[in-house]
């Protein structure tokens, strides 16, 4: 696996359970996912869970979430289930303060949507419904009602539901997949500005460029493709995936794809060459969400029951970030007793506290002191004495100097200990 998860920030073990749509915050704080009639909102650093809101049905399932622009507000759009006491289809939109933990705007619609884009300003809101039009509906947030509708229609040669909705960053076009088939159509005009040829394989994935220039699309097959928006000519194709590509998405720079498919390979590519960059595979199959951080370093991935957090940056970037944000964990009491490491908690059972490694303080083994005076020697007159008293005193001053140097060499380190 070439890249590291950087964050696991889910892992929903209810049964049933698995992210179905993934979005990150503008300011790069948050991450929200929903799981059928669950939205989940967790920091995108430590997974910690900051808010939950549901739909209030039994049978709902989100299909998008959307972060406004200032990250304060999260859209959400999403299906109820058919019961026997429900035989009509519906479906819901939803916003929510984050800041004060509220639903404040949300309508009801009569038909199915399958997909959702928010426009750069927050105010309008499209829907790709699935009705006998083939719609793409306009909705004022704030005031929540529909002040506009174009009927998508063909799209090509097939009539088939709208899969996919991507808005341009200028909020003037808007990409449209039907599947087999996808478009670029002019929003003030309501009329296709580019098509991107009909293909034998169903279309899943779609994406357009920050500068609007390309859009990248994948297949059934496991084809990725890049297109030029003026001319709708092909001008790139990825090799790698094996399955169907379902998401794409373009960093913040427009330099680089990463794209996911149903057997759980990420791949990270170079936009202009086509270069495979790095491959990233999710533990569990079937990438259901992709995006970039605003920043580009790093990407978050969901699948079957969890939510990656990816480190794609330069390996000095990501030695520095590891270096920053390392966590040496404490040991605990029955840790260090199976271990035999020191020191050991103390009688309360409480586990010692260290000071990290950069900032110990060296505590010498050895402490100089004051040279003692040699022995006084008791004159004598017998030379056999003074000999052998000659021979002690050399060997006390030889001592003495190899203790010296002992005390000025040998140090060992250990580490200062708050008490507890």
């Amino acid at each position: 696996m070439n890249g590291a998860i950087q964050s696991h920030l889910s892992n929903l073990d209810a049964p049933n359970v698995s992210p179905k749509t993934l979005a990150i915050s503008p300011d790069g704080r948050l991450v929200a996912y929903a799981s059928y009639w669950r939205v989940f909102i967790v920091d995108s650093i430590s997974g910690e869970l900051r808010y939950t809101f549901e739909s209030g049905f039994t049978y709902f399932t989100f299909t998008r979430v959307l972060f406004s622009s200032d990250s304060r507000f999260l859209v959400a759009v999403g299906n109820r289930g058919l019961t026997p006491a429900q035989q009509e289809a519906q479906s819901k939109w939803f916003v929510w303060d984050l800041q004060n933990k509220q639903l404040v705007h949300n309508q009801i619609l009569a038909t199915n949507m399958n997909d959702a884009a928010l426009s750069p300003t927050d105010q309008l809101l499209y829907i790709a419904v699935n009705n006998t039009a083939n719609a793409v509906e306009i909705w004022d947030i704030k005031s929540e009602t529909k002040i506009g509708e174009f009927n998508v229609g063909k799209i090509g040669q097939f009539v088939v539901p709208i899969q996919e909705l991507a808005l341009s960053k200028d909020g003037h076009q808007l990409l449209i997949s039907n599947g087999p088939e996808t478009a670029l159509w002019d929003i003030d005009s309501q009329t296709i500005r580019q098509s991107f040829g009909e293909r034998q394989t169903l279309n899943y994935g779609a994406a357009i460029s920050p500068d609007g220039l390309s859009i990248a699309i994948g297949d059934y097959d496991g084809g990725l493709i890049l297109y030029d928006t003026s001319t709708g000519r092909e001008i790139g194709r990825f090799f790698g995936h094996t399955a169907s590509v379902d998401h794409i998405s373009f960093s913040p720079d427009g330099n680089y794809i990463a794209s996911g498919d149903r057997d759980g390979h990420i791949f990270l590519w170079n936009r202009h060459t086509g270069a495979e960059i790095r491959r990233l595979d999710e533990p569990t199959n079937m990438i259901t969400g992709l995006v970039f951080s605003p920043d580009g370093s790093y990407l978050i991935s969901s699948s079957d029951n969890d939510v990656f957090a990816w480190r794609i940056d330069t390996l000095d970037q990501l030695i520095q970030w590891t270096y920053t944000n390392r966590v040496v964990p404490t040991l605990s009491c029955s840790a260090r007793n199976n271990y035999a490491i020191m020191p050991l908690c103390n009688i309360e059972g409480t586990p010692p506290v260290l000071t990290p490694y950069e900032i110990w303080t060296p505590s010498p083994t050895f402490t100089a002191t004051s040279t003692p005076l040699p022995p006084t020697a008791t004159p004598t007159s017998n030379l056999a004495t003074q000999t052998a008293q000659a021979a002690t005193d050399e060997a006390y001053r030889a001592a003495t100097q190899t203790s010296s140097l002992l005390t000025a060499t040998v140090v060992t380190y250990t580490p200062t200990m708050t008490p507890t």
